[in-house]
């Protein structure tokens, strides 16, 4: 009888390293990913803030769902010619395996010429290149100039270090006389200081020389 209690102790043993075993790789399954998902996570966060931390004034950063995200950013520049460039977002996030890109939510872009006129562009999404600082709207950006015409430009791409910018997609503007422009895009020129349209279409409120 003592034999046989001695071999049921045994194979309890056993079963209870086996047991431990089990436990510890299921948990191995779920740590490792887990591991390996945060150690991707610091070294994505590393590259980006490097570059954030280099190009824009930055509130508050935190994970979302496993994603990096920055409050706040905003960036500001003076060009060789005394334009002032300014992008600021509400919030600035890590584009999944693509560490040179950021998505900016509720972009912000404006522009103050030496001249003094200014420009703004508002788009509720955006996505910034860090490496050639060109901000791409997949969407629609609503414009607004200084001098008082407003309107909204189809598929938009600022380039904020040479300040040009030109839209994939039509553009409507109302000016401040009320006389209305619509083209199937748009491209501005800093050097020159000259916007392009094509296949324009332009409603006046009155004609030159018409009777007042």
């Amino acid at each position: 009888m003592a034999v046989a209690e001695t071999g049921g102790q045994d194979r309890a043993r056993v079963f209870a390293g086996l047991k431990r075993r089990n436990r510890i790789v299921a948990g191995l399954r779920i740590a490792v990913p887990a591991v390996g998902v945060v150690a991707m996570l610091a070294v994505g966060a590393g590259i980006v803030l490097d570059g954030l931390l280099n190009q824009f004034g930055i509130a508050r950063i935190h994970i979302d769902r496993n994603n990096l995200v920055v409050d706040t950013p905003e960036l500001s520049s003076t060009l060789a010619d005394g334009t002032v460039i300014s992008l600021a977002a509400s919030s600035a996030k890590l584009v999944p395996n693509d560490s040179d890109r950021v998505g900016l939510t509720d972009a912000r872009f404006e522009a103050t010429l030496s001249g003094g006129l200014g420009f703004t562009a508002i788009a509720a999404a955006a996505n910034l290149t860090l490496s050639t600082q060109t901000i791409r709207v997949p969407g629609r950006t609503d414009v607004t100039t200084s001098d008082g015409a407003a309107g909204h430009a189809e598929k938009l791409t600022v380039d904020a270090l040479g300040f040009a910018a030109r839209s994939e997609g039509p553009v409507t503007l109302t000016f401040q006389s009320g006389n209305r422009l619509e083209a199937a895009d748009m491209i501005y020129d800093h050097q020159s200081r000259l916007i392009t349209f094509h296949k324009v279409k332009l409603w006046l409120v009155s004609t030159p020389g018409a009777a007042q």
